[in-house]
């Protein structure tokens, strides 16, 4: 099977008194910081500007250069990203991806919604997989969970991948790498997320539309 696919709130309060003006009070609510980076490779780097989840390495060894995740989603999930401004390097072989995997599991469990130069994928594990030629630099994917039924889903361009098989009810991951399968990839390497919002049956799990740093230090 091809694995080559792989959130500054202001709070501004101001009183005013029939006889007196008080003084406007700016108080800045502390941005939840939950998302992990785990570097491989030095030349990789991220950062939350301008509302993006901003992923690059300008120069990319073969497997993942950078990760960015959040730990121990559970039970029934649907997980929806937009994204943007992917560019696979001038070789043209690197890759981005949203991918929910066990961690103890490995590659047997993963889910990955992934992009390259020249396609778009969707894989459960190594159970189904669905890969369209098309040529995109933004879409919308999704991974969805009810009981051990997953459904992954990648719009891109006019093309969607979509696949679904069953698989675990284990605690997952969840998050967002970058890198390369067919050697170093040279040039910028790099996607901007625009945001994430992960559902269940009561309502939103989570949502980070990066208005903030919510990257842990």
């Amino acid at each position: 099977m091809t694995k080559t696919l792989t959130l500054f709130l202001f709070s501004l309060g101001l009183t005013l008194a029939v006889a007196c003006k008080k003084k406007k009070t700016t108080t800045t609510t502390p941005c939840a910081q939950t998302w992990t980076v785990s570097k491989s490779q030095d030349a990789a780097t991220t950062n939350i500007t301008g509302s993006y989840l901003h992923l690059r390495c300008d120069s990319t060894i073969i497997g993942a250069a950078v990760s960015v995740y959040r730990t121990n989603l559970t039970g029934d999930f649907t997980a929806t990203v937009h994204y943007e401004g992917f560019q696979g390097g001038t070789s043209g072989n690197g890759w981005a991806q949203l991918v929910a995997s066990d961690p103890l599991l490995k590659d047997s469990g993963i889910l990955v919604c992934g992009i390259n130069s020249s396609s778009i994928s969707a894989m459960v594990a190594d159970k189904a997989d669905d890969i369209q030629s098309v040529v995109a630099s933004s879409g919308t994917v999704t991974i969805a969970r009810v009981g051990k039924k997953i459904t992954v889903t990648h719009q891109a361009g006019i093309k969607t991948a979509t696949c679904t098989a069953n698989f675990l009810n284990t605690a997952l991951n969840i998050g967002f790498q970058i890198g390369s399968n067919l050697g170093t990839t040279f040039g910028p390497l790099q996607i901007r997320i625009k945001d994430i919002t992960v559902t269940g049956p009561s309502g939103t799990i989570f949502s980070d539309g990066f208005d903030c740093d919510s990257r842990k230090p």
